[in-house]
């Protein structure tokens, strides 16, 4: 849930650790980035049929987990309501970041208890596959097997990069972000002076 940098590294990851994905995002324009970073589906958080579309995605089983990498309330309200009885909400995101106050209760009872769903912050040592400080070897097990994808290009984090900006070029940038501008992902700068 979330088509930006982190939500495009979970989609490349995905597949490569043996998960079938579905991107949700609010542009189409991330839908087709979403798909050439692997993704098996992509449909827009918005669309009206998108609970029959899941259903048949997973035929009828469900999400089992949803990774949240969007900060806006409505992405987090539609990932509680997607994620199967049961299922994980993983929360990149920082969630209601420059965002009004909520019009929901994000903990209704139809949703986290009644679900039984487990909402899981990803910090710190929780970043992978949520390890307590005596699995921390598997930490870095994990990275050392992402690390390796990338060295065989089987993950390809450059993919993700869509701007390239002279360092003096920094203010367009963030203001590009600032405006979440749906072409930008991951930007490169060039710290060398102009001659």
């Amino acid at each position: 849930m979330g088509v930006g940098v982190l939500g495009l590294g979970a989609v490349a990851l995905g597949p490569l650790f043996g998960g079938r994905v579905v991107a949700l995002a609010n542009s189409s324009s991330r839908l087709k980035l979403a798909s050439r970073m692997g993704a098996h589906a992509g449909y827009l958080s918005d669309d009206p049929d998108l609970e029959t579309k899941l259903d048949d995605f997973t035929a009828g089983g469900g999400i089992d987990l949803v990774i949240l990498t969007a900060n806006p309330w409505p992405a987090y309200r539609t990932a509680v309501e997607i994620v199967r009885p049961n299922g994980r909400v993983s929360i990149v995101s920082l969630q209601g970041r420059g965002e009004p106050p909520l019009d929901f209760n994000p903990l209704a009872m139809k949703w986290f208890y009644q679900k039984g769903i487990s909402l899981i912050a990803v910090s710190g040592e929780a970043g992978s596959l949520y390890p307590r400080s005596q699995e921390i070897r598997e930490t870095d097990r994990c990275a050392s097997h992402v690390l390796s994808l990338m060295a065989d290009d089987r993950l390809e984090p450059k993919r993700l990069i869509t701007h390239r900006f002279h360092y003096t070029e920094m203010v367009k940038a963030y203001d590009m972000a600032d405006q979440r501008e749906k072409s930008m992902l991951g930007v490169i700068f060039n710290w060398q002076d102009k001659s």
